[in-house]
């Protein structure tokens, strides 16, 4: 019988709770609003760098602007509670969400045309980049990174964040994370790869190609399997490593002419 009335004394609470916050106005499931920027950027011979607080999305475009596109809800869609702005070449994107009892967030896209040079810098979110066929960096503090099909040289660097690379076709790419795993993929063979975790699981996939790659696969704590073969002559480069957990460089299929 106690039990039972503690159970309801707990809900009663928890109703009593969510009753005042309503009567508050603050919005427990807010509705997301879309806004549409464009800022001029031809992309030729510039570069772009992008500082954001919130999760960001960055894909190719045409034309002579840069189109920013955001989804804002509870506090963040207020007045003046998103932001954005683009002073030379710094992209700058915001939204508040300190001290909020409730629905908040914002997440963005950035559409760049041409082929500069992208940095993107993102503190505790994820950063997503599809399709940029320019020089790319990211770091992360602890967001995690997703990359598919890049062409250009890739840098990706996080303090806690999973790394990940899907369908690339960039000649060189460097990641380095703290605690997050790293999982690398290409479609055509790449130059030179170089990963490394203190705390996480390492793997790239690879296709066959003719001389093979030169393979350094370490891991103190964990272990290390390759399915290439280690060719200390290739000018193709692979070189992973771990501290604490395994390593691993799996085969893809070759690429197709």
């Amino acid at each position: 019988m106690l039990r039972g009335m503690r159970r309801i004394l707990l809900l009663a609470g928890v109703l009593t709770a969510v009753g005042a916050l309503a009567s508050c106005g603050v919005e427990l499931d807010a509705k997301e609003r879309h806004d549409v920027r464009d800022f001029p950027f031809d992309g030729r011979g510039q570069a772009l760098s992008i500082k954001s607080g919130v999760r960001v999305n960055v894909v190719p475009a045409t034309g002579s602007s840069l189109r920013v596109e955001r989804w804002v809800r509870g506090k963040a869609a207020g007045e003046g509670m998103a932001t954005w702005s683009l002073r030379g070449d710094t992209l700058t994107l915001g939204a508040d969400c300190n001290m909020v009892f409730g629905d908040c967030g914002a997440r963005y896209v950035v559409r760049v045309p041409g082929t500069p040079k992208v940095s993107v810098d993102v503190s505790d979110d994820d950063v997503r980049v599809t399709g940029l066929a320019g020089e790319l960096n990211v770091t992360t503090h602890s967001g995690n990174v997703h990359v598919e099909a890049a062409t250009g040289t890739v840098r990706m660097n996080s303090a806690d964040g999973d790394l990940t690379m899907v369908g690339a076709r960039s000649g060189i790419v460097r990641a380095r994370t703290g605690s997050g795993d790293i999982d690398l993929s290409f479609a055509t063979p790449p130059a030179e790869v170089r990963a490394l975790s203190n705390d996480g699981r390492v793997v790239t996939t690879v296709p066959e190609v003719d001389g093979s790659y030169r393979v350094k696969a370490t891991s103190r704590h964990g272990t290390q399997r390759s399915e290439v073969r280690d060719a200390p002559r290739s000018e193709r480069t692979l070189v992973l490593r771990s501290v604490s957990e395994d390593v691993r460089i799996r085969k893809g299929p070759p690429t197709k002419s």
